[in-house]
């Protein structure tokens, strides 16, 4: 008789056994689904759950802190390149001076050579003019000290 009810009721036990932990399967699939429930209506009925911030709260909080972030990034950037910008200026400025300068030397030089090869013509002209000078001078000296010494 033992035998007959243990061979009834073991499949029984066995069955109702597997039903239970498919139940508790179920149990914790139904779970999930009802967090991710939960997340979904948040997000599409913006509504907070336990007083939090919606979802769409949240993502306007993240993109107000990132424009904000990407303006002050924007800003830095733009102050370094008018510090740049500055800084060239200078150095051009300093070389359009340099290069100012040296366009006056050079015009300097060349007047310089002008007047140098102008002075050269006059001490040339002045050498064979008191050359010719020296020669008519000692003609005359000679003639007189020829016609002395008759």
């Amino acid at each position: 008789m033992r035998g007959i009810v243990r061979g009834l009721l073991e499949p029984v036990v066995e069955i109702s056994q597997k039903d239970r932990e498919g139940m508790l399967i179920l149990e914790g699939n139904f779970n999930g689904h009802d967090d991710r429930l939960a997340k979904m209506e948040e997000a599409i009925f913006n509504v907070a759950v336990n007083g939090d911030e919606t979802l769409f709260e949240k993502m306007a909080k993240k993109i107000k802190q990132h424009e904000i972030y990407m303006k002050t990034e924007l800003k830095k950037i733009k102050d370094r390149q008018n510090e740049k910008y500055t800084q060239i200026d200078g150095v051009l400025f300093e070389a359009n001076q340099k290069v100012k300068s040296c366009l006056n030397i050079k015009d300097e030089l060349l007047n310089l050579d002008k007047e140098q090869r102008t002075l050269a013509k006059f001490v040339a002209d002045y050498n064979q003019t008191t050359i010719a000078e020296n020669r008519v001078v000692r003609t005359m000296i000679a003639d007189k000290e020829a016609a002395l010494q008759k």
